[in-house]
């Protein structure tokens, strides 16, 4: 019984800690699926269309940025000199193109990958490192 309290306890954090942000990035407003717990930042069309927000889990994310996390695609060595940003030299080596997003009051780096799917710099660097 106990067992099962904690296993209904642990799901309903995991999709109780989803935020939803909005950043302008090249000119268009993208959805975010904002995860501090997982420290993942993903633009929303990685959602398979048939889940709902409320109930996301990882494995409903399908998408080229979630990929190259979830697979860690093998990468050349990435060496960081002067304060150069993790998460855009990992971007560079999958081959992806680094794009700015705004929010309103902040600026955040994101990897956008062919599919236009996108996930943060910060999100790869923990990842990767």
């Amino acid at each position: 019984m106990l067992s099962f309290v904690f296993f209904l306890l642990f799901s309903w954090s995991q999709a109780s800690d989803i935020q939803w942000r909005s950043y302008l990035v090249v000119g268009k407003s993208v959805n975010f699926i904002v995860w501090p717990e997982k420290r993942l930042i993903i633009s929303s069309n990685c959602k398979k269309a048939d889940k709902k927000y409320e109930s996301l889990r990882t494995k409903d994310l399908h998408c080229t940025a979630w990929d190259m996390i979830h697979k860690k695609r093998k990468i050349p060595d990435v060496k960081i000199e002067g304060g150069q940003n993790p998460g855009a030299l990992i971007c560079e080596a999958l081959k992806a193109k680094v794009v700015m997003g705004k929010d309103g009051i902040n600026n955040l780096s994101f990897c956008q990958f062919d599919d236009q799917s996108l996930i943060s710099t910060g999100s790869l660097s923990h990842y990767y490192f």
